[in-house]
Parts: C-alpha cells; sequence; structure tokens
C-alpha cells in the first residue's frame, strides 16, 4: 500500500489510510496510520483521517 501511494504521491490517488488489526500471536491490536505519500506512523493507540479528524482526535485523548 505504501508503495502505491508513494509512486502516485503527484495524483491521482490523495488517499489517508487506516490499517487496523490483530496479532495473532499476542492477541494485541494494532493501529497503523499512513499519509498521502505512503509515510507510516508506528503503531499507535489513536489514529484520525479525514476532515473531521481534528474534532475526534480530541474525543479520543483521556
Amino acid at each position: 500500500l505504501t508503495n502505491l501511494l508513494y509512486e502516485r504521491r503527484f495524483g491521482p490517488y490523495f488517499v489517508f489510510s487506516l490499517v487496523i488489526g490483530l496479532d495473532p500471536k499476542t492477541g494485541e491490536t494494532f493501529v497503523y496510520d499512513s499519509d498521502n505519500i505512503g509515510a507510516i506512523t508506528d503503531n499507535v493507540n489513536l489514529a484520525t483521517v479525514g476532515t473531521a479528524s481534528d474534532y475526534i482526535f480530541g474525543l479520543g485523548m483521556k
């Protein structure tokens, strides 16, 4: 996914993606987010994307 986004960083794809999963060995969840050029943020507890991300991020903080 990141390679595809980086190859098309000047168009036509402007995608911010979330990858959420479950580690089959430990049972722990993981969340990775990616910006429009494919840069990945390490495993985080909270990730938001989209036009309302500033508002949603405020709701998710403890």
